[in-house]
């Protein structure tokens, strides 16, 4: 399935993807991003000790399970090779995760060629695609703005959309989905609606329980 991907992609060195389905189309030249970067928050110093000690407590790990889960994987990332390519989907919990893996590499100053590829359907590499080239440009800037601040920054990097960084701080806020969830508590079917109704958040099921339990 990977092969109907665009040949200038497959030419890359390393490929991060959105997680550890994906990765088994990809094989060893891959790594995955296991993380929720849109559910809690987040420091400056991306992937740092803070960094670790913050994401383990909004992710309800320890910093051990933390570091096991989301960087051992990510040691080929830190080796930062000449040439990354990135594989995602177009909603905003993989645009939130793409925004931070960017913005690391705005920070530290990596200067080799990247490309990110945002799938409709992440597990259709034959379907529809948007593919975007330099990520890391100005990815710092507008993490510290969105992630860090909650606010719009004024300029968006070109893969980030404005409306995922909208459901990014509508979600932040509680805002539509947890109206919605008010208005449907007790209904027996309403995590199933939640993904369904909200799909383009791309939330998962634990994402969806948590805000039941604080909303409902």
């Amino acid at each position: 399935m990977v092969e109907q991907l665009d040949g200038k992609l497959l030419n890359k060195a390393l490929y991060i993807v959105s997680g550890e389905e994906m990765k088994k189309n990809f094989g060893a030249c891959a790594v995955p991003f296991n993380e929720a970067m849109c559910q809690g928050g987040a420091v400056a110093e991306i992937f740092g000790k803070e960094f670790v000690e913050k994401r383990a407590l909004c992710l309800h790990t320890d910093e051990s399970e933390y570091r096991e889960k989301v960087l051992t994987p990510l040691a080929p990332f830190f080796a930062l090779s000449q040439s990354v390519g990135f594989v995602f989907g177009q909603d905003m919990f993989c645009a939130i995760n793409l925004l931070t893996l960017a913005a690391y590499l705005d920070k530290v100053g990596y200067k080799g060629e990247t490309e990110a590829i945002l799938l409709k359907d992440e597990m259709d590499f034959g379907g529809e695609k948007q593919v975007f080239a330099n990520i890391a440009d100005n990815a710092f800037a507008s993490y510290e703005e969105l992630v860090l601040k909650g606010r719009m920054p004024q300029t968006l990097p070109a893969f980030l959309s404005r409306e995922n960084a909208e459901r990014y701080l509508d979600y932040r806020a509680g805002g539509k989905i947890a109206e919605y969830i008010r208005a449907h508590a007790g209904e027996k079917d309403l995590l199933f609606s939640l993904m369904q109704k909200f799909s383009a958040y791309g939330l998962g099921d634990i994402q969806y329980l948590e805000m039941i339990k604080k909303y409902a």
